[in-house]
């Protein structure tokens, strides 16, 4: 349907005796309003509409709130955005009036933080009390945790890790990491790892970011003392992996892919293939075959 043809055959649904049909064709004909600022239209539509569709009154009534927020009727729409919170104060569309109101009355943007610390519309108040004030370090972690992919994000995790490292615990230093290491941030990942808790994972990043990072060297080191630490771990298994792709040795290439074969089975079918190019390049073709035949024999069902 073209965008007309849609409107004219919700507003005939929209007219007709009350159903589910009906309730929906109301509520989306008034988003429709509401996205070209015919708020009037809008509020016919969502009269009475929470108690007809109850299980969308809260959006209806964030809406409702919304559509006087277009007329500039800031009476109506406060009161429209208190009976949200009062009705549903749980429902995630409940930040949308701790948000309007929090604009004359801050504690109401304090409360968003503290039930509602990921929703989009926290994170947009936390950036405008960062605006206002920066040095506030939780603020800073809650985009941190919860805003990583945000344009903006790194100059707060810069800041943060600067100016504020004498107050930061370890499960903080995890926030911090693993926002540099989604943006591929991967030198600053591993230093925020360092200050990690010491979980197999956080401690394979280390190693994972510093050889991103070209520092074979100390990737090499990390991983070698993650597979010291955690030698069970399926981290360990992805570390020597990583180890006989980086290391310079051929033996040594082979003696960390041996090690995956044996102690992580799993995994096998990868180390026999990476065994058998190695065995390749090295002119050694029948061991190649025998490792290729022994992957096809043993691992068949691998990727």
């Amino acid at each position: 349907l073209s965008p007309t043809a849609r409107m004219v055959q919700l507003s005939a649904i929209a007219q007709l005796p009350p159903s589910q049909d009906r309730n929906r064709a109301r509520y989306i004909l008034a988003n429709d309003y509401l996205q070209t600022q015919q708020a009037e239209q809008a509020l016919q539509l969502l009269d009475g509409l929470d108690q007809s569709y109850p299980v969308l009154a809260a959006p209806i009534l964030s809406k409702r709130a919304q559509a006087y927020e277009i007329l500039g009727d800031t009476t109506n729409a406060q009161a429209t955005y208190q009976e949200l919170l009062q009705r549903y104060p749980t429902h995630p569309v409940a930040v949308e009036a701790l948000y309007f109101l929090g604009r004359t009355t801050p504690q109401y943007w304090q409360k968003a933080i503290a039930q509602f610390p990921s929703h989009p519309r926290t994170l947009e108040i936390a950036r405008l009390l960062l605006q206002q004030n920066p040095n506030q370090p939780q603020l800073m972690l809650l985009l941190a945790r919860h805003g990583y992919e945000q344009p903006g994000v790194i100059a707060v995790l810069d800041r943060l890790a600067s100016n504020y490292s004498g107050q930061l615990q370890p499960q903080d230093w995890e926030a911090i990491a693993i926002a540099y290491w989604e943006n591929q941030v991967y030198s600053k990942a591993a230093t925020a790892y360092r200050q990690a808790p010491r979980t197999p994972l956080n401690v394979y990043r280390i190693g994972r970011s510093l050889q991103l990072s070209n520092k074979r060297t100390e990737a090499i080191a990390a991983y070698q003392q993650l597979i010291r630490e955690f030698p069970s771990s399926p981290e360990s298994g992805t570390a020597l992996l990583n180890l006989a792709q980086i290391a310079q040795n051929s033996n040594d290439k082979l003696s960390y892919l041996d090690r995956v074969v044996n102690q992580f089975p799993q995994r096998a079918g990868e180390a026999l293939a990476q065994k058998a190019a190695i065995l390749d390049s090295l002119g050694n073709r029948t061991s190649a075959a025998q490792m290729r035949q022994l992957l096809l024999d043993k691992y068949g069902d691998s990727d």
